[in-house]
């Protein structure tokens, strides 16, 4: 475990300290980000009708951009917790050009009913804008990096090297209305998830949207008793700042 928190803590003050000493040459562009709030549907290690809060903030220079993503989710039935998860990914950009940039990222996931104490990884490596205009945009990932987990039934901690492969593709087809898919692949010795999202989105007004979006999470060795897949259906309202 402290193995785990000191990798993504580094990674975490990395990205802070570069941002800041770049932030003296570049011509910062400023904070942005956005809100979710809404409803949330589960199936596999739970099945719940829950309230879910997501948020994503984004810290951009000329050269540099950080984007931190907080995501939680919590439910009690009867006095009796019936979820309880909380996933943080932290990454930090450097471009090489309008089309190619360098990247670190580490993530950490807390899940109470998956069966493990922690899930986290921590990564560094190219991105690559494909497509990117008004209309279409498509960027793939790769790198290399670690993975950490830790049983919680047995306290037992895994670490072991990892490729990582993403991409994220979006769709604007009208004016207000946006397609959006992304998936990320964590391969490991020790274990491999694979995360994947389908959304669509309509803008209301400047800074407020809703959106329906369905996900899965599936994961190649779970403890005893625990679901390799893990499906979400969420309905949200977004609100851009």
């Amino acid at each position: 475990m402290k193995n785990t928190v000191l990798a993504v803590g580094l990674m975490a003050l990395s990205a802070a300290s570069f941002a800041q000493e770049d932030g003296a040459l570049d011509e910062a562009k400023g904070w942005s980000g956005n809100i979710e709030l809404g409803y949330k549907a589960t199936s596999g290690n739970t099945s719940e009708n829950v309230l879910t809060y997501r948020q994503k903030i984004i810290y951009e220079a000329t050269k540099w951009k950080n984007t931190i993503g907080l995501s939680a989710d919590n439910n009690t039935s009867d006095a009796v917790k019936t979820q309880e998860r909380y996933y943080v990914t932290e990454q930090l950009d450097y471009n090489f050009s309008a089309e190619s940039y360098g990247f670190l990222r580490g993530t950490y996931d807390k899940d109470l009913f998956s069966g493990f104490a922690y899930q986290a990884t921590s990564v560094a490596g190219y991105g690559h804008n494909i497509v990117d205009n008004d209309t279409i945009g498509f960027k793939i990932e790769v790198g290399m990096g670690g993975s950490y987990q830790e049983a919680e039934d047995t306290n037992e901690s895994e670490q072991s090297l990892m490729g990582f492969f993403s991409d994220d593709f979006v769709w604007r087809f009208a004016e207000t209305t946006e397609l959006g898919q992304t998936l990320s692949l964590e391969y490991s010795e020790i274990n491999t998830i694979t995360r994947g999202q389908v959304y669509i989105k309509n803008t209301m007004l400047k800074n407020l949207s809703l959106k329906l979006s369905y996900g899965a999470k599936y994961t190649s060795e779970v403890p005893s008793g625990r679901e390799h897949l893990d499906t979400e259906f969420l309905a949200t309202v977004v609100f851009d700042y």
